[in-house]
């Protein structure tokens, strides 16, 4: 599930979180391949991403606007069909106090992964999802 390292290293870049590993825990939930074999096995992954950010300071709409446009760009799918734009992103906050917050938020991800195998050994790609043109989201 190549798109987890992908979100967190999306993250670090934009000094959302820092290398603590107290500061955001990661889990999958529901999750479930589909396998389809070819010349080529090609697998498709669907499954809930956790992510917790403990002691977040406010404000967190720079967090919501960077997975926003992270999923955007990497779960396309999810963002072009009104439907699944409501419940692809859904998040919960507690814990709220002046300066920072707890925030669970629920990513609903799909991957599709090729593997080959070149010289006798797999190798895995991730199939990148195409990027949406802005008037499709309208």
């Amino acid at each position: 599930m190549k798109k987890i390292d992908n979100l967190k290293q999306f993250l670090l870049e934009k000094k959302l979180i820092n290398n603590a590993t107290s500061q955001l825990q990661m889990a999958v939930t529901n999750g479930h391949i589909e396998a389809i074999t070819a010349s080529n096995l090609m697998l498709f992954y669907h499954y809930t991403l956790h992510l917790t950010f403990d002691n977040y300071q406010f404000p967190f709409e720079g967090l919501m606007e960077a997975i926003v446009s992270w999923m955007t760009n990497n779960q396309s799918d999810s963002m072009l069909n009104p439907e699944s734009r409501k419940t692809s992103i859904k998040f919960d906050v507690q814990e709220i106090t002046e300066c920072h917050c707890k925030i669970n938020i629920k990513l609903k991800l799909s991957e599709r992964i090729l593997t080959q195998n070149i010289n006798e050994a797999l190798q895995s790609q991730l199939i990148k999802d195409k990027i949406l043109d802005e008037d499709l989201l309208n």
